[in-house]
């Protein structure tokens, strides 16, 4: 990814919940509303911030060891946009995550076909979800996704997403 100058249209680092979401998403909303981005865009950023932010809330682990705190920003440079969030996840999640994001990395061509197929199939998971927000996140990214881990403890690791709109 190539960056350079940045416009920071939103940042947030601390703990989530479904209310600091919300008020999120509607400054965000304001904040999109107020650039001079194409409403197919607008509505791709605001689709992957809903996604992460719920993803985030969705996956956190059950029995929290560390006190690391989840991020979020999206952010503006000269070649596209950058969603990024991070947030403790459990090593389970890590591998399943990894599994996903990667499956997704390498169908991009067949994505639609895919998502659709997803969507005529799932079911709702214990978490509440049906596995296709990561899906979503994949068919708005205009490169892969990049992603990575970080160890925290042998329960748990730091996960940061970042996602070219």
């Amino acid at each position: 990814m190539r960056e350079s100058t940045q416009n920071i249209i939103l940042k947030y680092n601390g703990k989530l919940d479904y209310d600091i979401i919300n008020e999120l998403l509607e400054d965000l909303n304001r904040r999109l509303e107020e650039t001079e981005l194409s409403t197919l865009l607008r509505k791709r950023i605001y689709s992957t911030a809903v996604e992460t932010l719920e993803n985030i809330m969705r996956h956190a682990p059950k029995k929290k060891t560390s006190n690391t705190l989840p991020q979020f920003s999206i952010q503006e440079y000269n070649d596209g946009i950058i969603v990024e969030s991070c947030n403790v996840v459990s090593k389970k999640q890590q591998d399943i995550l990894k599994e996903r994001i990667d499956y997704i990395n390498n169908n991009t061509e067949n994505l639609k076909k895919i998502f659709a197929e997803k969507l005529k199939n799932s079911n709702i998971s214990v978490e509440g979800g049906a596995g296709l927000g990561v899906f979503i996140i994949g068919k708005n990214a205009k490169e892969k996704i990049s992603y990575s881990f970080e160890n925290i403890n042998e329960e748990e690791s730091y996960f940061c997403l970042k996602i070219k709109i």
